[in-house]
């Protein structure tokens, strides 16, 4: 838990500092390819939770890279310039889209945890 936490303090400091925004969201892919991991020992029945959790958190993270992927195509004012200037731009759209990524880590965690209450371990 503490190397997660500390690379992902390096990964936001990458993201602050980074010079484009194909930049900002690659530094948080290695963030990705370790939930993926973790995803996958999941799936397999190497990891323990809720069998329900797993669509959760899945959407989870499709809504985060979705999210990001519209935030670097600048979309939509790439094709109407100047109309989107305020509201509903590409910035706006990917924050909602955190926000929701955030809403299912949350719907995910309380299905785990409701899980967890109740399960005994094989050997007891």
């Amino acid at each position: 838990m503490l190397a997660y936490l500390l690379l992902s303090g390096y990964g936001v400091h990458c993201a602050v500092t980074a010079r484009s925004n194909v930049h900002r969201l690659q530094s948080f892919a290695w963030q990705a390819v370790f939930r993926f991991v973790l995803f996958m020992l999941r799936l397999t029945g190497a990891g323990r939770g809720s069998p329900a959790s797993l669509r959760l958190y899945l959407t989870m993270d499709t809504l985060a890279l979705l999210g990001g992927l519209v935030n670097i195509s600048r979309l939509p004012e790439r094709f109407i310039p100047g109309q989107f200037d305020y509201w509903f731009n590409s910035h706006q759209i990917m924050h909602i889209m955190v926000v929701l990524s955030i809403m299912y880590l949350h719907w995910g965690m309380l299905e785990d945890l409701t899980w967890l209450k109740g399960y005994h371990c094989p050997g007891e």
